[in-house]
């Protein structure tokens, strides 16, 4: 069996295609938004990490096979495929979740988001000298306006910042930019649901034997754990995942990373409805100006 071909980005775009990409790229970052909401629930029911990310990766893969196998698509693979799939999923992802917590311990949550999200520029600029695709003025100051604005809602200083902590939250944002790139050149060859598949789990398979050689896995949570691990797989993972993927084949990989930075701020919002936590009006303006940047950006086109 053939592998599902698919239309390359490269060319230029109808109106339509436009619009169905830049929604597909904004929902993505909206799904995003809920993975720290659905992780706190998971952990206040006895998760641990290692069980969190374990769990809602084998869910997810489940659940994409399923829907594979159910509709009869084709699941066939060329090894160089595959082998960037284990790449990307089993590797890199793994890693950008080691640095990304790690960090965690070094700096405040806010300043680690806040590096964290330079990877739009950094697809952008990796775009411009691997790939010599050009980006226009509007679409750099979209991105320099967006990561003002998730300054204001993130208010994050950066005082005594720790340089270890701040190599990592870098590293972090690095390896996240690779695999967006990565990612950009296998869905102008295979599907989106099969990369996604394939992502999932190649890191489920990754964290599992890490887990059990540090007892960090286990199945005996409560049901508010499984019910958030399930969720969060479901709707900020499988969704997520195939909606950015699906979104980039058609806006391309800086403008459907630049829209993705709406998700620290779902991510502040919801935590204030759900968690009787406020938000100042500093974080409100901010949340405007990221929404903003996204619109100028897409203008640009």
């Amino acid at each position: 069996m053939a592998a599902v071909k698919l239309p390359a980005a490269a060319g230029p775009l109808t109106g339509s295609d436009f619009t169905k990409g830049t929604l597909l790229a904004l929902f993505s970052g909206i799904c995003s938004g809920f993975i720290p909401i659905f992780a706190l629930y998971a952990y206040r029911g006895q998760a641990s990490v290692l069980t969190f990310i374990f769990l809602r990766t084998l869910i997810g893969a489940s659940v994409f096979f399923l829907y594979l196998w159910r509709k009869s698509l084709p699941v066939h693979l060329s090894w160089r495929q595959l082998g960037c799939l284990f790449v990307m999923g089993g590797v890199l992802e793994t890693l950008q979740s080691a640095l990304y917590l790690t960090s965690v311990k070094y700096l405040q949550a806010s300043l680690v988001q806040l590096i964290f999200y330079t990877y739009p520029a950094l697809v952008a600029l990796f775009s411009f000298l691997l790939f010599r695709e050009k980006q226009s003025l509007r679409t750099v100051a979209g991105i320099a306006i967006s990561f003002t604005g998730l300054s204001m809602v993130l208010g994050a200083s950066a005082g005594r910042a720790n340089p270890l902590g701040m190599a990592l939250a870098f590293g972090s944002a690095l390896i996240c930019s690779v695999v967006i790139l990565l990612s950009y050149r296998l869905v102008r060859e295979i599907d989106s649901l099969l990369v996604g598949a394939f992502l999932s789990l190649f890191t489920a398979l990754t964290v599992l034997p890490v887990g059990l050689l540090e007892k960090g896995i286990s199945l005996a949570i409560e049901l508010e754990a499984w019910l958030a691990i399930i969720g969060c797989a479901l709707v900020a993972t499988n969704l997520a995942r195939f909606c950015f993927l699906t979104g980039m084949r058609l806006i391309g990989s800086t403008l459907a990373s630049l829209l993705c930075m709406v998700e620290p701020l779902v991510t502040v919002v919801f935590s204030a409805l759900l968690f009787s936590q406020f938000l100042t009006w500093l974080q409100l303006l901010g949340g405007l100006i990221v929404l903003l940047g996204g619109a100028i950006a897409v203008a640009s086109r």
